[in-house]
């Protein structure tokens, strides 16, 4: 799917980033603070379970389908929390 042809027009990215710069602030600290600790929490795991950074550097660099796609949602559902609770 083309998210750039989407009919509210612009990339998730896009979308994110317009909707961050008109939010309130404390919301969108909040939902940063939020994937920082899920970033934070992964590390941890992944060191536990031997996920080396040379991993996550080979993922980065061969699953750039993944990737991209994982992005698109990270950045629709962050910018759908924003939405609700900026109501």
């Amino acid at each position: 799917m083309n998210y750039e042809d989407d009919i509210f027009g612009g990339s998730p990215k896009d979308k994110f980033f317009d909707i961050v710069f008109n939010a309130n602030r404390n919301l969108v600290e909040n939902e940063l603070e939020k994937i920082f600790m899920e970033l934070v929490a992964l590390r941890e795991l992944g060191e536990e379970k031997g996920i080396n950074m040379q991993d996550i550097n080979s993922f980065l660099a061969l699953r750039q389908d993944e990737l991209e796609t994982g992005l698109n949602d990270v950045y629709i559902g962050l910018t759908g929390d924003i939405l609700t609770q900026n109501e």
